[in-house]
């Protein structure tokens, strides 16, 4: 299994959730031994493990992320 699918109701019950109250998630990883890039992306080759690489993600989605009010922890 790579993802979850929620159920239509469980779907319905996320969207019905207040706007104005805080929400938390959790996010279960399991990493690659190595990364998975195609042969022409720039971080093809690097010498970076699964984790390594959700790393360098994290650094670039936090800045995303911060510029939206949300900290990832």
């Amino acid at each position: 299994m790579t993802h979850l699918a929620p159920t239509a109701e469980q779907f319905a019950a996320f969207r019905a959730l207040p706007f104005d109250e805080p929400i938390e998630m959790l996010n279960l990883l399991k990493f690659r031994e190595t990364p998975d890039y195609p042969d022409d992306h720039e971080f093809a080759g690097r010498d970076w493990s699964g984790a390594d690489a959700y790393h360098h993600y994290l650094a670039q989605a936090g800045k995303v992320t911060a510029k939206l009010g949300l900290d990832i922890i």
